[in-house]
């Protein structure tokens, strides 16, 4: 029997929820919250699913302090400004064997470093909610670019959430090539800020560009004033392929067959679909396809420099982190 806990019960930790009640493997649920609605609905999606025997019992509470077990498994989906508050909170009530946290990880360098040390002490094994990994299209991609000579990585859509969402791209390259992100240049982001769709956090729009260990390139583009779908276009030497993930459809060229065009479909799940298999990965050999937290933790780290360089030089005010979640 193992013991799971998700923290965080609002837009994506209900999803977790209502994946975790498809596990394949015998569990008690624990879901923490202190917003009454928040657990309501988690509960209600929860619940969607067919009855599971694998489950034992699932308990909805208010406070970290209400947890009533050690926990194999644990899910931390609040928001990034409080991530550190509840994993310290976490782990001073009780032990854990391993996380999943969600991104935004930290608003700060800082509250970053104070996380490793937690997990270090602690001993648990946490990764990073970055899922583009575990996509089996992406991974024969990845065998694809492999040993290529250079790798240009670029995203172009609307106001697709540039500050929250930059991570995932960035995690995307790094496993695509296995290279570390060097630097990011914000000199072509739009100076004029937006309110984030969750309240006291901004995003922008304008261009993130970046560079890695072996030359790769990342432009990542964000259009102001339109919902434009965004389109991922990877090109090397070998391959050239435009991503459409919201239609689940690529367009694929390649150097060997005289660039002709290829149009395939690929699968794609949603978190409600994909936090039962982590898990279960994870209880059962230790280890899943998502990203390790200190890997992760180096993205971020210069993701947050870069962004909080930028608002401090345009910008009245002074930060010392990044509002964005």
């Amino acid at each position: 029997m193992y013991h799971i806990i998700v923290i965080g019960a609002g837009r994506v930790g209900s999803r977790h929820v209502q994946a975790l009640a498809k596990i394949d493997i015998p569990v008690t649920i624990q879901v923490v919250d202190p917003n009454p609605k928040a657990l309501k609905i988690a509960e209600q999606l929860f619940y969607q699913n067919p009855e599971n025997a694998n489950i034992t019992k699932i308990t909805f509470l208010h406070s970290i302090q209400e947890i009533n077990s050690d926990i194999d498994f644990g899910v931390i989906a609040t928001n990034a400004d409080v991530r550190l508050s509840a994993l310290t909170e976490l782990l001073k009530k009780i032990r854990v064997k391993y996380l999943l946290l969600e991104k935004v990880l930290f608003q700060s360098i800082a509250d970053g470093k104070q996380a490793e040390r937690l997990l270090q002490q602690s001993g648990i094994k946490a990764w990073v909610n970055c899922h583009r990994r575990m996509n089996p299209f992406y991974q024969k991609l990845k065998k694809e670019l492999r040993n290529s000579e250079y790798i240009n990585y670029n995203v172009v859509g609307g106001e697709w959430g540039l500050g929250c969402n930059a991570i995932h791209y960035l995690d995307h390259l790094a496993f695509l090539t296995e290279e570390q992100l060097i630097s990011l240049n914000t000199s072509k982001l739009d100076k004029d800020l937006l309110k984030s769709k969750r309240p006291g956090f901004i995003e922008f729009t304008g261009t993130l560009t970046g560079l890695f260990s072996k030359g790769s390139q990342i432009s990542l583009t964000a259009q102001k004033n339109t919902q434009m779908a965004s389109t991922i276009n990877i090109e090397s030497e070998k391959i050239k392929i435009e991503i459409q993930e919201g239609i689940r459809q690529a367009v694929i060229k390649r150097a060997p067959e005289n660039w002709a065009k290829e149009t395939i479909e690929f699968t794609w799940r949603y978190q409600s679909d994909i936090t039962q298999i982590v898990a279960s990965s994870i209880l059962k050999t230790q280890d899943c396809f998502l990203t390790p937290f200190k890997e992760s933790l180096q993205l971020h780290e210069i993701l947050l420099e870069a962004i909080r360089a930028f608002l401090n030089s345009n910008t009245d005010s002074t930060y010392t982190y990044c509002p964005i979640t």
